[in-house]
């Protein structure tokens, strides 16, 4: 018999190993804080696991460049009276492209100062 809570139709399987998923950086509830040719730092509303290893892509310009960055540390914090996460990632193994891309961001964010 299900319990109250489980609203489960189907069958379920265990996962044994690792289990791909995707994390959307396009979603309205996170934001970029800083960024550097070696990392980066964002705030959302949900945690990724330390030490997880996420795809992060750019885009400048409509150039889409990507590159592989692992989650180095996770903290809260409050953006108004809403509990937020921050998020330090390191971006592993970095193309020149994707270098580029974060040089040329940069460039013009201290235009803009």
């Amino acid at each position: 018999m299900r319990s109250v809570g489980d609203r489960r139709n189907g069958v379920r399987f265990e996962v044994v190993g690792p289990f791909w998923g995707t994390f959307d950086t396009t979603a309205p509830s996170t934001r970029l804080l800083d960024l550097s040719e070696c990392g980066a730092l964002f705030e959302a509303h949900l945690p990724l696991a330390v030490a997880s290893v996420h795809s992060l892509c750019l885009d400048v310009d409509g150039v889409l460049t990507s590159t592989e960055a692992q989650v180095r540390h996770v903290s809260p914090a409050h953006s108004g009276s809403q509990e937020v996460f921050r998020m330090g990632v390191e971006f592993l193994e970095s193309s020149t492209s994707f270098l580029d891309a974060v040089e040329q961001l940069l460039r013009s964010r201290a235009m803009e100062r």
